[in-house]
């Protein structure tokens, strides 16, 4: 019980092969884990419009991965995990790209409501990710104004980072502002955990739950992932298996340790729970 992860894993390190497809026409990208899918089309925005011919006439874009819509805003290492149906990776991470025009959409569409849809969409992924370091940081803080209180100078240079995947740019980002690692920090892991069922890994259906997690119970014995995942409300006996940035996580592992080991950069631990089916 409580085993750990001790090792720091560097997810700014590592590239997911995107295999986006449009139509007949398909181009592959390396984007890092780290990145907002819709950022990464974002900046590969000009390769697109040459090889799947995506013009600028649109207002909506989804994404679909196997085949299930995808959250454009999500970070590409937790499209991946949910990609993940075994312990070897797959080649790419196919991606089926739509951009169209249309007066309604899903709720994982990126609508565009005025001026340049691209911009929109980059707008759009970077609030995304900054309102859920503003989340993560309330929960470990009890206040997100390290976030809020941030220079926009300081904030373009960590998400520049993040979207390039630039670890030493996110480290001198972090180093200079310092407004992240001020205040008396809380014994708490802010995770997010998301549901989907063994052979019906639909990204876009998955339900997820997210709040900060302590670390420890009150007669002090170290909270575990299981244990996490029990208070989310899972049935841990239906657990088939956890994936986070691309590993396997055991339900026995120490979860502070793992959050530190894994957090993602939006200071999350994104958990990717498969459950069996139910009898």
């Amino acid at each position: 019980r409580g085993r750990a992860m001790d090792a720091r894993v560097d997810v700014l390190a590592h590239a997911v092969l995107l295999k986006v497809r449009r139509g007949a026409a398909t181009t592959v990208i390396a984007a890092p884990r780290s990145a907002p899918l819709g950022a990464v089309l974002y900046a590969n925005r000009t390769r697109l419009r040459r090889v799947l011919d995506v013009d600028d006439d649109w207002d909506v874009v989804e994404a679909f991965v196997r085949d299930g819509a995808a959250d454009v805003r999500a970070p590409v290492g937790v499209a991946d995990d949910f990609n993940r149906t075994s312990s070897v990776a797959m080649e790419a991470l196919e991606v089926t790209l739509a951009c169209r025009k249309s007066s309604s959409s899903s709720s994982s569409s990126v609508v565009a409501r005025d001026g340049d849809a691209w911009a929109w969409m980059w707008r759009e992924c970077r609030d995304y990710y900054f309102n859920a370091l503003k989340e993560s940081t309330y929960g470990t803080f009890a206040s997100a104004s390290k976030v809020m209180s941030m220079s926009t100078d300081a904030m373009d240079s960590l998400y520049e980072a993040v979207v390039k995947g630039d670890s030493s740019a996110m480290t001198r980002a972090e180093t200079i502002t310092g407004e992240l690692r001020l205040g008396k920090k809380r014994g708490v892991a802010p995770t997010r955990a998301y549901a989907t069922t063994v052979g019906e890994d639909d990204f876009g259906s998955a339900t997820y739950v997210s709040a900060p997690v302590r670390a420890r119970w009150e007669d002090g014995r170290a909270m575990t992932v299981g244990d996490a995942l029990a208070t989310f409300g899972f049935d841990v006996a239906r657990v088939d298996r956890v994936v986070s940035q691309g590993i396997d996580v055991d339900l026995t592992f120490d979860l502070m340790k793992t959050y530190d080991a894994l957090r993602h950069v939006d200071l999350f631990l994104h958990l990717v729970v498969r459950l069996k089916k139910e009898r």
